[in-house]
């Protein structure tokens, strides 16, 4: 058989051409009048319409997997945070605190509406040197991670160590916007040292009265 009469008309998306729709008879008598291509024009515009929501209905479902899987990922990294075993607390530029962990409230005796809107300095015993906390703050403003040790008071006024990890959060454009502390406390681990220093000392100190007994004998 061979193609008499042929007729396409393009299919498309907004201003893209993506296809043609055509149209052949193999009748030799048979031609396209203006009715049929009226006709044509009509289904090529309802399957241009067709390809264009399957096309929307195809990145609406990307989207909303993607979507999908970073509020996943945010639920995870959200019972993290919660269930951590150090205290976390995230601050604006400024050093309000905007967010503070479950285990925050359970150390510092400090609820989470009390610690909100606060400053991390409620936690201060003065005994940390101010060229310390300088050094803290343009290590952080200047985008460096900040390690180091503080001596802190509890609501109730009980005092406990800490070791702290301070760094900055950035949006998008690579901005500090905020700045995040991951604390664990170290005061067993302190009292430890310190016993274990004194025990040091101690034995050195027999070791010397030893030594100077020894002496006198020989004497």
């Amino acid at each position: 058989d061979q193609l008499h009469a042929v007729a396409g008309v393009p299919l498309k998306i907004g201003e893209d051409l993506i296809g043609v729709l055509g149209l052949a008879f193999i009748d030799g008598t048979s031609v396209f009048n203006e009715e049929q291509m009226t006709l044509l024009n009509h289904f090529g515009d309802l399957a241009s319409l067709a390809l264009e929501n399957a096309r929307l209905n195809d990145e609406s479902q990307r989207e909303l997997a993607e979507r999908k899987k970073v509020e996943s990922q945010l639920r995870k990294l959200s019972v993290a945070v919660d269930q951590s075993p150090v205290s976390i607390v995230i601050t604006d530029t400024a050093g309000t605190i905007e967010y503070v962990n479950p285990h925050f409230t359970r150390l510092t005796g400090y609820s989470f509406a009390e610690a909100i809107g606060q400053n991390p300095r409620i936690l201060k015993t003065g005994e940390t040197l101010l060229v310390e906390y300088q050094h803290l703050w343009t290590t952080i403003l200047s985008g460096g991670e900040w390690r180091g040790e503080f001596h802190n008071r509890k609501k109730d006024g009980e005092i406990y160590w800490e070791q702290a990890l301070i760094a900055p959060i950035r949006d998008e454009g690579g901005n500090i916007k905020h700045f995040i502390a991951i604390k664990e406390d170290i005061t067993e681990r302190k009292a430890l040292e310190s016993q274990l220093q004194h025990s040091q000392k101690m034995e050195a100190i027999g070791q010397l009265a030893g030594g100077i007994s020894h002496d006198f004998n020989n004497i």
